[in-house]
Parts: structure tokens; sequence; C-alpha cells
């Protein structure tokens, strides 16, 4: 009898440890000297990245996951590319790039890659003008853009990696069953 009632108390500790491991794993991109150097001091978006994907069934956290690379991809592919033809003077240009960029993102909307999409039109704005706030520059800075798809990037590879290593027993009969399905 006691082996069922540890196999459930753990089971119910199952989301909150994954959470607790993630955030103490991103916490290093703030904590340590080396890597918050390598962050360039925005580390903070590494664990926001784990904290947006991590749901609490594996096979949830990773679709999710896949949406969010997917969505901050295409967005930073275009803030790139807008940020290398634009230049100082031209911010509104950016600012109407942008909003056009938001209703194709949004008039071509899938139920299926709802957050994919939202999260592709909303960070476009964040790629281009976050650097205007942070580094208060009357422009978009290219560094900022790709300083922000590095650190979101890494912490959805974070995600994926601890998920898959620590949590994997899990995580493997999920994933296959809702890929086949998806």
């Amino acid at each position: 009898a006691a082996r069922p009632v540890a196999a459930t108390v753990l089971k119910r500790f199952d989301y909150p440890l994954r959470v607790a491991v993630h955030i103490a794993f991103a916490s290093l991109w703030v904590a340590c000297p080396n890597w918050q150097r390598r962050a360039d001091g925005f580390g903070s978006w590494v664990g926001v990245s784990v904290l947006s994907v991590e749901q609490e069934r594996l096979s949830a956290s990773f679709i999710k996951m896949f949406h969010r690379f997917l969505g901050n991809s295409s967005a930073g592919v275009f803030a790139m590319i807008v940020a290398q033809i634009l230049n100082v003077n031209e911010l509104i240009v950016a600012a109407g790039l942008v909003a056009g960029w938001i209703w194709i993102v949004l008039s071509f909307y899938e139920p299926t890659f709802d957050y994919a999409m939202k999260n592709a039109a909303y960070s476009s704005a964040i790629f281009l003008f976050g650097g205007l706030v942070v580094f208060n520059q009357d422009s978009v800075n290219l560094g900022y853009i790709s300083l922000r798809i590095t650190m979101v990037s890494i912490g959805i590879a974070q995600a994926f990696i601890l998920d898959f290593i620590f949590f994997r027993r899990s995580a493997r009969p999920k994933l296959c069953k809702e890929a086949l399905a998806w």
C-alpha cells in the first residue's frame, strides 16, 4: 500500500518539480557572472521563455515550445530584415511595417498555431522597438534583436533538453502520441 501512495505523491509534485528545476537552471543566466556577461545582462529572458512554455502536461509543453520557437523565429527574421533596411530617421516607417506584419500574421490566423501566430505578432514590435528603451537610442538596434532572439531560443532549448533528459520516461510516449495525432 505504501508504493501507490508514494507514486501518487510523486505524481502530484511532478509539475512543480519540473518548474523548479527549470527556474533553477534559468536563474544561472542571471546569477553566474560568466553567463550574465554572455547574456549582456538580459539573462532573465531565458527564465521568461522557460516559464511561458512549461505546461502541466509534457506533450503540451513540447507543442508550446515549438510554437514559441516558430513565432519568435519568424518575428526575428522580420525584425532583422527591417533593421537592416531602415535607418535612424525611418522609425515611423518601421512602425508602419510592424503594423502591416501584425495584420498579415493575424489575418492568416490558424487555430492550431494560435500561440505561434500571436507570438510572431507581438514579438516583432518588441524586437524592433525594445532596443529604443533599453539602449536609449533613436534607432532600431540590430544587436538587441539578435540578443533577444538568442536568449529566447536558449530558454526554449533549455526547457526542451531538461524535460527530455530529466522527465523523459513520461515524455516520450506522450510526445509520440501527440506528434502522430498532429
